[in-house]
């Protein structure tokens, strides 16, 4: 994991399409990607238009970063006179939408969007100002929703790395108080963004039964960059929903083959195949949900804070136990436990999982927490 400091705004947070509800299981898709992205004949002459540049500024845009860049020559001091501006023009505190995926002149003369927007925005005026930056995705795990009931919610974050060349990177992230723990990150590429950019304006679509536009942002988000699961999921969805169930099918296998323990794709292959009649099939894929599922350490913590949420601070201690065994190293577990022996009573053990949580902090905001709370038990 690259070295950085790092550069707060307020929640904002890109989200991708919520998904519902084996080792041996055959993942050969049946139709190949050419003819699962090949236009069907209901969708040959309908596009929607799809004329967006992600980056493309305006004058406003440009007078904006040429205002607050004067006298500036180092990128560090560039970087930090375009953020004062930013905050000076409410650039910094946009009016959060989950439903809203804009490119970055929209973001800036709408002032609303979700994280993609705003990290299309700052991407755009951070190059106009002659800074290096990159797109960098957060690997925020699945949430789990009703025990058993299997539904799987994916939340995917993106923020940006800003390029120093004799310090350390900086991160930009308009949700940081969200994404401070300790999941894997990747910079991507500009068509990467450009692919989640229109993947979401398919889930928007798809949301409100627009199954033409859907269809076709999803043509173009595979096209500029078919390495991404999410996109083969979302297509699969779309597929199920028009009652194509070997095209669903394919789409899902096409997922699993990029990410083969990929919850959305596992759990939605459960689904068709129970509403196919395929009970063995079903059967099969949902073992593999409950497979990944139990050996994912964010699945043992939801259990945990659902506990803790009922007053079950024993069963808490339990979930959270399975948890840091799976992954040590991350704060929130120690932290939860902390509080968990704190409902107990258990003042000794409270104090050491905190010091754990501090010892796993990777954030400043965090470990000063834990650091307040650490010289209250101390005192």
């Amino acid at each position: 994991m690259f070295s950085s400091q790092y550069i707060v705004f307020p929640s904002l947070l890109a989200a991708f399409l919520i998904l519902a509800g084996c080792n041996t299981i055959d993942l050969q898709p049946s139709m190949s990607v050419e003819e699962l992205i090949e236009v069907p004949s209901r969708f040959a002459a309908s596009p929607p238009p799809m004329q967006y540049d992600l980056l493309a500024t305006d004058e406003a845009m440009r007078e904006f970063v040429a205002e607050n860049m004067q006298g500036s020559r180092s990128p560090d001091s560039r970087l930090r006179r375009l953020l004062r501006g930013m905050s000076r023009r409410g650039l910094s505190d946009l009016n959060y939408n989950l439903d809203r995926t804009y490119t970055a002149r929209d973001t800036f003369h709408q002032l609303e969007g979700n994280c993609l927007s705003f990290t299309n925005l700052f991407v755009a005026l951070a190059r106009e100002a002659g800074l290096r930056v990159h797109y960098q995705m957060v690997e925020v795990p699945p949430k789990w929703d009703g025990g058993e009931s299997g539904l799987v919610i994916l939340n995917n974050h993106v923020n940006v790395i800003v390029e120093q060349r004799y310090a350390q990177d900086y991160l930009v992230d308009f949700n940081l108080f969200e994404y401070q723990d300790n999941y894997k990150t990747h910079l991507v590429s500009d068509d990467y963004a450009e692919s989640m950019f229109y993947s979401n304006l398919a889930v928007e679509a798809l949301q409100n039964e627009n199954y033409n536009d859907s269809f076709w942002y999803l043509h173009r988000a595979l096209t500029l960059y078919p390495g991404i699961a999410t996109s083969w999921v979302n297509i699969g969805v779309l597929y199920s929903r028009l009652g194509k169930v070997r095209e669903a099918e394919s789409s899902y296998l096409h997922a699993l083959l990029l990410d083969k323990g990929n919850k959305s794709a596992l759990a939605n292959l459960a689904s068709l195949y129970t509403l196919t009649g395929d009970v063995k099939r079903a059967a099969e894929y949902v073992k593999m949900v409950n497979y990944y599922r139990d050996r994912n350490p964010y699945y043992h913590f939801s259990l945990a804070n659902r506990a803790f949420e009922n007053g079950q601070f024993s069963e808490v201690i339990g979930y959270l136990e399975r948890s840091i065994n799976l992954k040590q190293v991350e704060h929130q577990f120690h932290y939860l436990k902390s509080q968990a022996f704190i409902e107990l009573g258990d003042s000794e053990q409270a104090r050491k999982s905190l010091e754990r949580a501090y010892r796993y902090a990777i954030y400043q905001e965090t470990r000063s927490k834990y650091s307040r709370e650490l010289a209250a038990f101390n005192s």
